[in-house]
């Protein structure tokens, strides 16, 4: 090893040592407490071997711990002990870095390859320049010339960690192969360093964590032990309320891996699993110290849908016999979900939530908490959604269909009436329709009414127009309320200017109103009274007590009656702003007409509740009757509509 003792000293002189990094009669040491960022520790290094200096008696295993092994750090950071990294600081001298070459990376940059062969170093030295013998027969020195030589030498391993540093070589290194080499001093091409492959992780994973989750159609075994052939086992699984059904078996991340500069290799990032995802109706997840599972909120039938990816318990109902005086008679459903593929007869009645019939209904379907769907045809009777949607993909034809807190979806409706907060209709022929935002294709003969309007295309039907009704507000009632709020201003302001003449009068009493000057100096401090003036002043309280009792009346009166002035304004404000409210998203746009239409306004305090009990026959009386609530708009046979309400 090469004598630098020497150097240490300077060397440690002309490099800052950082706060973790310990000097002492032992060696150098690293606080490992003091450390604050990852980083930190490599910074010093970089700084340490850029400034031509290296780690004498290096321990490179503390060395390559506390640069890319976290969990070795915070173990050694728990016993709060400094560790010993090396015997000292020394300069790596110029003439000895000359003897370490280049590293080639092989296996696309995945290894560090060096060519390990004997060394030389160059030293000088003196060598004497003699003259002729002189008469004695001594030959005299005449100078001294300085020559070099070439000596052999060996690596040395703190020095090639310092090199090789440099040259980006600093993780994955085989110290052991390379204090071999150096030992040796033999020629060989030795693969010092190695890259390190990321640890691939673990994708999250589902578990059954129940028996029940499958379908058994073997035959069913009775408690005293005979088959019964009539019956599945199990052919629609239920679930208890409480059973676990699936369990998620965690991710599980994979470890980096490093290139042999050091630089970090992340894993691909495992696939997760969100059961919140998965969990659908009828189910809730559990965190429990035996992991994380979705469990039956409530007794039912297990639901695995592969479209959605979602499982769900459900109490749904799915029937094919129909609905008929020989199969059910009227139904009364609690269930959530009703699916039914046979046909509803004509005078069935049917009460449920969720609905949906996958034939033909020629009867009265009701729900109360949910939406309709009848994917064929309605014929004759009636969907009502209280508080939800109504679609009939099919076409509706002599039928009635209600949907006031929700959407009215429709194909092709004919000599029917629809009432629907929203209503999309694509063709619809001699119907009546009255919605509060109404999107419609094709009207033939129709009768309509809505606050916002929008039609592609509007004609007339067998010598029948199509008559469309904008909904605007009626102010009257409101306009009048703020009339008699502003006429109760005016009296309110009387009353007050009344009151306040009679303080005024009050006041000017010319024993009163020196009691209150008197009151007012003595209350602020400006006039002291002594003992016999005490007694003066609380006859002439008694004496004034009616006045300042009047006087005070006649205050809280005034502030009750501005009180009052404060809640008009404030209604006021509110009616003005209901005003404006009632005009938005009011207009009319028909984007073709093909036949006579007609285009007209109607006033309404409550918007189009004022049809909703009404039968279809008076619903189309009341729009086409003329009166002052009425107003045309437009009326033609051919051309464009866009029109917009401009509240007066």
């Amino acid at each position: 090893m090469p004598d630098t003792s020497s150097e240490n000293d300077g060397a440690l002189r002309d490099i800052p040592l950082p706060s973790f990094i310990v000097k002492n009669d032992g060696g150098i040491f690293v606080d490992l407490g003091k450390l604050q960022m990852a980083n930190e520790f490599e910074q010093f290094a970089s700084r340490l071997f850029a400034a031509e200096l290296l780690l004498r008696g290096l321990d490179y295993s503390i060395f390559n711990n506390i640069l890319y092994d976290i969990e070795w750090v915070l173990s050694e950071q728990v016993k709060n002990q400094a560790v010993k990294l090396a015997d000292g600081i020394a300069c790596f001298q110029p003439s000895r870095c000359a003897l370490y070459h280049g590293v080639k990376l092989v296996e696309e940059g995945k290894s560090a390859e060096y060519m390990f062969e004997p060394v030389s170093i160059e030293i000088s030295y003196e060598e004497p320049v003699c003259g002729e013998p002189d008469a004695s027969g001594v030959i005299p020195v005449l100078e001294y010339r300085t020559q070099t030589r070439l000596q052999a030498d060996k690596l040395d391993f703190d020095e090639f960690i310092a090199d090789m540093w440099l040259k980006d070589v600093r993780f994955g290194l085989d110290a052991e192969t390379v204090r071999k080499c150096i030992v040796s001093g033999a020629t060989q091409r030795v693969i010092i360093a190695h890259q390190l492959e990321p640890a691939e992780g673990r994708d999250a994973e589902l578990k059954e964590a129940s028996t029940h989750l499958h379908r058994d159609n073997s035959p069913k075994i009775l408690a005293t032990g005979k088959t019964d052939l009539r019956a599945f086992k199990n052919r629609f699984p239920q679930m208890a309320e409480g059973e676990r059904m699936l369990q998620k078996i965690p991710r599980k991340l994979g470890k980096q891996g490093r290139k042999i500069s050091g630089e970090v290799i992340e894993p691909a990032l495992p696939q997760d699993l969100d059961l919140s995802a998965l969990a659908s109706s009828g189910t809730r997840i559990e965190q429990t110290k035996d992991g994380e599972f979705i469990v039956a909120a409530m007794s039912g039938f297990l639901n695995l849908d592969t479209h959605t990816n979602q499982v769900s318990i459900t109490e749904k109902i799915e029937s094919k016999a129909g609905i008929s005086v020989r199969t059910t008679g009227n139904l009364d459903l609690s269930v959530d979900e009703f699916i039914e593929h046979g046909e509803v007869q004509e005078g069935r009645h049917v009460e449920g939530k969720h609905m949906t019939f996958m034939s033909g209904v020629f009867g009265d379907v009701l729900s109360h908490e949910g939406s309709i769907h009848i994917k064929s045809n309605l014929t004759g009777g009636k969907a009502e959604a209280l508080n939800g949607n109504i679609e009939v993909s099919g076409k509706m034809s002599r039928s009635h269909a209600v949907a006031l807190n929700g959407e009215l979806v429709c194909d092709f409706v004919e000599s029917s009436t629809l009432l629907g907060r929203v209503v999309r209709v694509k063709h619809a022929v001699n119907c009546e329709i009255i919605a509060e935002e109404l999107h419609a294709g094709l009207l033939e003969g129709c009768s309509v009414a809505a606050k916002n309007i929008l039609i592609e295309q509007s004609d007339e039907r067998r010598g029948r127009e199509t008559l469309v009704t904008v909904m605007i507000p009626d102010y009257s009632y409101i306009d009048q309320h703020i009339a008699d709020l502003n006429k109760h201003d005016q009296d309110i302001r009387g009353k007050i200017t009344t009151i306040s003449s009679s303080i005024q009068t009050l006041r000017s009493h010319p024993d009163f109103a020196k009691f209150l000057v008197l009151e007012a100096s003595i209350k602020q401090g400006a006039v002291k009274l002594n003992d016999e003036q005490h007694a003066n002043w609380r006859k002439l309280v008694e004496k004034n007590t009616a006045s300042v009792n009047q006087l005070s009346d006649f205050q809280s009166a005034v502030a009750t009656l501005e009180q009052s002035l404060q809640k008009n304004a404030s209604e006021r404000n509110e009616a003005e702003q209901q005003r404006d409210a009632l005009a938005t998203g009011i207009s009319c746009v028909i984007s073709a007409i093909k036949g006579q239409t007609i285009g007209q306004t109607m006033k309404s305090g409550n918007g189009i509740d004022v049809f909703t009990l009404l039968p279809a026959h008076e619903i189309k009386a009341l729009l086409h009757n003329v009166d002052s609530g009425k107003s045309r708009i437009f009326s033609g046979e051919s051309g464009t509509i866009s029109w917009q309400f401009a509240p007066s």
